[in-house]
């Protein structure tokens, strides 16, 4: 999904839409699959995404800046930071805070950014896949936690993988939350012939 646009057309009297005219701008953003979801913690909100946010285990906002999409949330009430991860963002509410308040602000903000919210699937299952390693258990949710062993930085060359784990004779693979296997099993399967 990354690289796509999606065209839509603003006018000055406030309407949105495929209208020509000579008052018409037109507005390019990205194409984006994202989707909120409130964590059993009351001041968590997780914000998953088909976008890669970082290739680090963990960033955090501030000091860092959030990317594109993302740079507004900060300033929603009630929100005091932000822990990207590689497909997914962790905001972390301030105590006090009216939680539902900042989760329909984050929506709002993420909306007017990538568009309307996509349904939250379930968490994808990890899938086992045979390899010829017999080291020591390893464990990866980032590119970044990949970089010791070349089978898991293969791997996270592979759009939608957000978790792999390697052990004596096989890797196992999750993608992101809304990466579903048919987006990405035949790349992962490419991704370990490579090795």
């Amino acid at each position: 999904m990354t690289g796509k646009a999606l065209l839509r057309m603003n006018f000055s009297d406030g309407a949105t839409g495929p209208r020509p005219g000579p008052m018409a701008r037109q507005e390019v953003r990205p194409a984006v699959t994202w989707a909120l979801e409130r964590a059993p913690n009351p001041r968590v909100i997780r914000v998953h995404t088909t976008v890669e946010l970082t290739r680090a285990t963990i960033e955090k906002c501030p000091p860092a800046n959030p990317p594109e999409g993302l740079r507004s949330l900060l300033a929603v009430d009630g929100v005091g930071s932000v822990d990207l991860h590689r497909y997914r963002a962790r905001l972390n509410l301030n105590a006090g805070c009216d939680a539902k308040a900042a989760s329909e602000g984050v929506a709002r903000a993420i909306e007017a950014a990538w568009g309307a919210p996509a349904p939250l699937p379930g968490e994808p299952p990890l899938r086992a896949f045979e390899v010829a390693y017999e080291g020591p258990r390893i464990v990866a949710e980032s590119p970044e936690m990949a970089a010791p062993d070349a089978t898991l930085v293969v791997l996270f060359r592979v759009p939608g993988v957000a978790e792999a784990i390697l052990e004596a004779g096989r890797v196992w693979v999750r993608p992101g939350r809304l990466f579903s296997w048919e987006d990405v099993e035949t790349s992962v399967r490419l991704a370990l012939q490579s090795t």
